[in-house]
């Protein structure tokens, strides 16, 4: 894979300067300081005394097309724009997002006479003020009319600090295509400047961004290397890396063409030497300049494994303007890695794998259960010659899925491509193209993990014929991978064979590379296949790491990837850029988790982030590699509080291995009830009892989530609510409610649809979550505050409340209060309107749904539906101001209002399919002040407790709370940020 030019160095420039490069001299060819060549100039001059004479004052400057470097004025953006930007004495702008919500800027570079096609590259530099800021630029009707180019901010800019971004006009982003550009915005530059949080306690909603120098920008040289042509070496006196290194003059003249070799110093223990500091290259020649990186290797020995450093060549024309370039993957910085080998390296064979696991047998009984299922799931694959396609590429598998039935369809035979059956149905859909491709997601996947039961079944038994098994997938994919179709769009995920995109080669990457580092010592493969193999696993990681999706679940299945790879084909660069990356493991696990531990998308999205982590610091960890680091415990920690542990996939044997905590021992109790891989080769033996431990109520201020527990560790009930962080990714669900037993949800939600259905924007509604909705419609991108928590073991509690200065419905202030009182789960509400509003209470239950009111089916749907639902089959009543209702797995809701209440029932869509689903919620119609208090109970025996109204504000709220044994206060001062339970006395 080539990977091209270029990002400069990350040495900031001063507010004044004009010129990008420090090392830019005047000469007599040079682009001005102004950005205009000489000729230029004198055209612009010429142009300012003929308008003179004529009495016209000149607004524009020469026609774009004859410069290389044209600045953008973002400050001619379109009037009608909402904006708080300003132009500032010192030539930057600053841009402000006052209460955190995102802004649009849209600047039309026709009147300007700018044509991005003409160029190469946007370039800026931005400096956010008060937090992590995001940016998205898109340009409407590029590279087609038609079409829309993207690109957000994938490389490091850090508060308060200047950093330059350049985004590659001949590469999209990231393959989001965001439809077709419509006539009207053809040739406009649009930003979307939003909010980043970090998740540190105390992070302000606001934000405020500097930008400078922003600008369009043709490219005078070029400079590139191909990664797969790098040569890790490791002789007796040295150890190090080769890289064969492009220069190209893109100009039409002779110049002279300056090499700087660690330009941003970043070396400390490497060195690097290159034949010679600058070179005369004639019009559109390129040459090559081998680069070498090395270290004595009794230096290297005394460093840990795969310590790494990066260089950044740069390479300039002396005095001319924005001409200096580095390798740029994309629109982000890559280096040339240099790195400490993994010395010594003890692959299992047979015998030793054998003897290891018979040692701890006793201690962990299970062993022997999982040892069967790998044989067992090895024996599966040993009965096929498994083809690899001739066709392609693959498509998400979403699509695997008969239209009528929304079942997986299966295909005729496990080694057919082009006929399925639906087991439902019983239809058959033979040479249907988008069924074959997306069985070919499925199937590569499969061959992958088949790769790596192969070579465990082979450690388990000894037997060759399943290491044989193994060598002749890898060999055959091996064979036809250089064929195979790739998509090829202009993106950086498009280049991808094995899976639909990047993201989805990702999925099966890493178990080819790990099926093949478990046959290190396996006989069956020669030196000229194992050649082959790592040929293959190299060329699929390359194409592979050309995609930067920052920090979030994408990135870490990438860096997953192609780490993987690097150290299963000692290939030190890969393993070096994903961990030592921009976008690494160390920068995602700082960067892309809140001080809590929280992954920034939430939900979903954590749990597939924090499996990739885990997998990869388990694979790197049998290579002496340790990436189990304080910054990752909290990952651990956030993610058990959070009770977001991804079920059978994601083990803490290896973590508690490391960390020795004993708050993960509940956890490991659970997990070991069936043994699984990370607990045969990693679990700690001899764990001690865990039963007695008290469940504790969690704060996570960083994120703004609040878990209440009441109970023990082995036996607990919870409640969850957030107040800053969504809890999943694009969902506008903040002071939604989650009711808990022992970590499995009891209460229910729509969940997450997948992207391929058309009712996937359902799931971001904020009517699709546990919340109060108002007018139908869904909540702002705003954050509530935490006024109260009480983690007291009794009766915990957490009171919040929205910002008056920035509330989720304009107009609208709402406090919500959560407790756990006796093992019931409690919510109270209080909305105040600036006018009259509809205002909705949603609870969402297993179905069936009982009232103990009869409701009556509505001809018509009700006002002030959300605008997302698919709803259908609406019953309502008038209820007065109590409402009781029982769902289907015993939990049981009673809810009363200070005033008359209607209850609806209907059927909506939910779940990963979009299945239909109930919902359930309450309404009080054209009020100004509403109180909403529900009290629930789960237990076939046990009845919610019984509930009124002491106090009803404006500033002091009491209820009263009667459960089968005693009766409790709960009271709320919001004004004064207080709350508590007060037991009052036990029923006789």
């Amino acid at each position: 894979m080539i990977l091209h030019a270029d990002v400069k160095s990350e040495a900031p420039m001063t507010a004044d300067a004009k010129s990008v490069n420090p090392h830019s001299q005047p000469v007599a060819s040079s682009v001005t300081l102004d950005g205009l060549s000489h000729r230029g100039k004198e055209c612009h001059h010429l142009h300012r005394r003929m308008l003179r004479l004529l009495g016209v004052v000149l607004a524009a400057v020469p026609a774009f097309a004859e410069t290389d470097v044209v600045p953008i004025d973002l400050l001619r953006h379109d009037p009608r724009d909402s904006l708080h930007l300003r132009g500032l004495p010192s030539g930057e702008l600053e841009w402000s997002l006052p209460a955190g919500m995102a802004e649009v800027l849209t600047l039309d570079l026709r009147p300007l006479g700018i044509d991005p096609g003409q160029f190469d590259e946007v370039r800026f530099e931005i400096q956010p003020l008060i937090s992590q800021v995001g940016l998205n630029l898109a340009l409407h009707g590029y590279p087609g009319q038609d079409d829309i180019s993207s690109w957000y901010l994938k490389f490091p800019a850090r508060t308060g600090e200047w950093s330059e971004g350049r985004f590659d006009l001949h590469l999209d982003d990231d393959g989001m295509y965001l439809g077709r550009a419509q006539e009207a915005r053809r040739g406009a530059l649009v930003l979307n400047h939003y909010r980043r949080i970090l998740g540190y306690p105390g992070e302000p909603a606001e934000r405020k961004t500097l930008f400078r120098h922003f600008r369009l920008v043709r490219r005078r040289v070029s400079i590139s290397f191909s990664l797969l042509d790098a040569e890790p070496f490791d002789h007796a006196g040295e150890v190090g890396v080769s890289y064969p290194l492009r220069i190209k003059n893109l100009t039409g003249q002779p110049q002279r063409v300056v090499l700087d070799l660690d330009s941003a110093r970043t070396l400390k223990y490497f060195q690097a030497a290159a034949p010679a500091e600058s070179f005369d290259l004639r019009p559109g020649e390129e040459k090559g300049v081998p680069i070498r990186l090395f270290m004595p290797r009794r230096k290297a020995m005394s460093l840990p494994p795969l310590y790494s450093e990066p260089l950044i060549p740069k390479a300039f024309i002396p005095g001319l303007t924005d001409s200096d370039v580095i390798p740029l993957m994309g629109y982000r910085r890559f280096p040339l890695w240099a790195s400490v080998p993994v010395f010594h390296r003890n692959p299992w064979n047979p015998e030793s794998f054998q003897a290891f696991l018979a040692a701890r047998e006793k201690a962990v009984p299970g062993i022997r259960g999982w040892l069967q299922s790998e044989v067992a799931q090895a024996g599966q694959a040993m009965k096929f010659h498994w083809p690899v396609p001739d066709f392609g590429p693959p498509i998400h598998d979403q699509a695997y899925r008969c239209d009528r039935c929304r079942v997986w369809l299966q295909p005729e035979t496990p080694i057919t491509f082009h006929k399925h059956i639906c087991p439902a149905c019983k239809a058959v859909f033979e040479n249907n193209d988008r069924y074959d491709r997306a069985w070919l997601m499925r199937y590569n996947c499969a061959r992958a993990q088949d790769v790596r039961h192969l070579a465990l079944a082979w450690l388990a038994t000894g037997d060759p014929a399943y290491a044989r098994k193994a060598a002749e997938i890898l060999l055959d994919y091996a064979a036809r991978y250089p064929e195979m179709p790739i998509y090829g769009r202009r993106s950086t995920s498009s280049a991808s064979k094995l899976g639909a995109n990047s993201l989805h080669s990702s999925y099966v990457t890493p178990h080819f590379a790990e099926g093949y580092s478990l046959l290190e010592a396996a006989p069956c493969l020669d030196e000229a296949q194992r050649n082959t193999v790592v040929s293959f696993l190299r060329q699929a990681a390359a194409d592979v790491i050309s995609h930067s999706v920052e920090y979030n679940n994408q990135q870490a299945e990438h860096f997953r990837a192609y780490g993987s790879v690097g150290l299963a084909t000692s290939f030190w660069p890969f393993a070096a850029e994903a961990i030592y990356g921009d976008f690494g493991w160390h920068e995602l696990v700082e960067y892309g988790f809140s001080e809590d531990g929280i992954a920034h998308e939430g939900g979903a999205y954590h749990r597939a982030v924090f499996g990739a982590l885990n997998d990869f610091a388990a694979f790197a960890h049998a290579y002496g590699v340790n990436l189990y680091t304080p910054r990752l415990k909290r990952v651990f920690d956030g993610t058990l509080a959070a009770s977001a542990v991804p079920v059978g996939s994601v083990s803490y044997e290896l973590a508690y291995n490391v960390y020795r905590d004993p708050q993960y021992l509940p956890l490991l109790s659970s997990e070991r009830q069936s043994c699984r891989e990370f607990t045969a080769l990693y679990g700690v033996l001899g764990l001690p009892d865990v039963q007695k431990l008290p469940a504790t109520s969690i704060l996570m201020p960083g994120a703004g989530y609040v878990y209440l527990r009441q109970g023990s560790a082995a036996d607990w009930k919870g409640i969850s609510l957030n107040y800053i962080k969504p809890f999943d990714r694009g969902e506008r669900d903040k002071l939604t409610t989650f009711f808990l037993r022992n970590g499995g949800q009891v209460d229910s939600t729509v969940g997450r649809i997948t992207y391929g259905s058309p009712h996937a924007g359902w799931m971001e509604s904020t009517a699709a979550h546990n919340t109060i909705v108002i007018d139908g419609n869904d909540e702002r991108d705003a954050d509530a505050s935490l006024l109260v928590f009480d983690a007291s073991p009794e009766h915990p509690l957490a009171l919040v409340a929205t910002d008056p200065a920035a509330p989720f419905y304009e107009g609208v202030r709402q406090v919500r209060c959560i407790a756990l009182i006796e093992g019931c789960y409690v919510v109270f509400d209080h909305v105040s309107a600036n006018r009259p509003r509809t205002m909705d209470r949603y609870q969402y239950g297993h179905s069936p749904a009982a009232f103990q009111i009869p409701l009556s089916l509505l001809e018509h749907p009700p006002e002030d539906l959300p605008k997302r639902g698919s709803f259908s089959r609406i019953e309502a009543a008038s209820c007065g101001r109590e409402l009781r209702i029982d769902f289907k797995n015993a939990l049981k809701m009673r809810l009363i209002s200070d005033g008359d209440l209607e209850a609806f029932k209907g059927l909506t869509v939910g779940g990963y399919q979009a299945d239909p689903m109930e919902l359930t919620f309450a309404r009080r119609k054209a009020c100004r002040e509403a109180i909403f208090l529900a009290a629930f109970s789960l237990g076939a025996e046990q009845q919610p407790p019984e509930i009124k109204l002491l106090e009803t504000g404006p500033q002091q709220f009491t209820s009263e709370l009667k459960t089968a044994t005693s009766t409790y206060t709960l009271s709320m001062h919001p004004a004064e940020r207080k709350a508590s339970v007060t037991r009052l006395s036990a029923q006789k």
